[in-house]
């Protein structure tokens, strides 16, 4: 009791007990595995689709961790939203027989994993083989490589020699064109020589055919007539024989072919 200080009068205080916290204990052991044995064990049929679940956490308080239950009125008892980090008094408060039943329900986990570490263990004995072939592989790749690098440097060298015996070709191919040429003009040449030489083959043929030597006044040089024995030319026999009607006939065709030529010039 005491004066107030805004009314200035003594006040009752009332004196209230000590908070009280209420405790939900939990059955025993023995009830709790009466029922608990009419529980399902199957859960292959639980949903895992978890996009119906509320996103609002707008009911959870951030200051001090704990549910807010203003929406849940029928509980009266405060739920401590878990941090992560369990202390030893929080391990010391769960009952051993939780303890007893969450190890019980892990055991299916743990012998799936333990399964699981074997399979790993085999495939990695399994991969070691696929490893080493993998590195040798590699190793072969690289002297390979090494064996390649004088291909690759005659092969570009090969390819330069290529290259400047192509621009040799088209040099050449110039220099086939030139003669070519030149040859289109031989072959014509040849013509008019072939018509020439048979012309000459007729008039030799007249000639030797012909009973009259066809030599006229002046066609003999006097010089060549008059000669001594021995020094007269082909036209006229030879080691100083006498000059025959052969000869004659002989010497006129060979200077009708001079004639030809010089006109042919």
């Amino acid at each position: 009791m005491g004066p107030s200080a805004h009314t200035g009068k003594t006040e009752m205080t009332p004196h209230f007990a000590e908070p009280f916290e209420a405790t939900v204990s939990p059955p025993p052991p023995e009830s709790l595995s009466e029922h608990d044995s009419n529980l399902p064990t199957d859960d292959s049929n639980l949903s895992t689709d978890d996009s119906k679940l509320p996103t609002d956490d707008s009911n959870f308080q951030t200051d001090d961790g704990e549910y807010n239950m203003a929406k849940t009125p029928t509980s009266t008892v405060p739920l401590r939203v878990s941090t992560g980090q369990q202390t030893n008094a929080d391990l010391a408060a769960v009952p051993a027989w939780f303890h007893s039943e969450l190890n019980k329900r892990l055991q299916p986990f743990v012998a799936e994993n333990e399964a699981l570490k074997e399979r790993v263990a085999l495939l990695d004995a399994q991969l070691q083989p696929v490893i080493a072939e993998k590195e040798a592989l590699q190793e072969r790749v690289t002297n390979l490589d090494a064996q390649l690098q004088p291909v690759i440097v005659e092969k570009e060298s090969l390819q330069k020699r290529c290259a400047k015996l192509e621009s040799q070709n088209e040099d050449s191919k110039g220099k086939i064109a030139y003669l070519e040429a030149f040859n289109s003009k031989f072959q014509n040449t040849t013509e008019v020589m072939t018509q020439l030489k048979k012309g000459m083959d007729e008039l030799l043929q007249q000639s030797m055919n012909t009973s009259k030597p066809l030599l006229g006044p002046g066609d003999i040089d006097e010089s060549e007539a008059t000669a001594p024995d021995g020094m007269r030319d082909e036209h006229h026999g030879f080691g100083g024989e006498a000059v025959t009607v052969d000869d004659l006939m002989m010497a006129d065709v060979l200077r009708r072919i001079r004639r030809t030529k010089s006109a042919s010039q």
